[in-house]
């Protein structure tokens, strides 16, 4: 939308400037970073509460695991990411903080 010139500014994931970038790196030239935040985790991924615990503990096997399986790791290198590792609550405090919203990211 910058680019089409509908939007002026916007909010852009840094991991997903970069894969765009790369795709086309001439974009580069034609946008302008004007701030940053940061560093702070990459977003979580979240699931239903009611979904059974097995098919919860599936999908984190599958995503911790996913950097093993040569199909995975494609899949993740396209995306730029080496692999995904656990986390803890305490890990999103710096967005808490940066927001200044205690509650928020729980």
């Amino acid at each position: 939308m910058i680019l089409d010139r509908k939007a002026d500014f916007s909010a852009i994931d840094s991991t997903v400037l970069d894969v765009e970038c790369s795709k086309d790196p001439s974009l580069r030239s034609m946008i302008r970073v004007i701030g940053t935040i940061g560093p702070s985790p990459i977003s979580p991924w979240v699931v239903l509460r009611d979904l059974p615990e097995s098919l919860k503990q599936k999908l984190r096997n599958m995503l911790f695991e996913m950097h093993t399986d040569p199909e995975g790791a494609q899949i993740l290198r396209h995306g730029r990411i080496a692999r995904f590792s656990r986390v803890e609550d305490c890990d999103y405090d710096s967005i808490r903080e940066t927001t200044g919203v205690p509650g928020f990211a729980s």
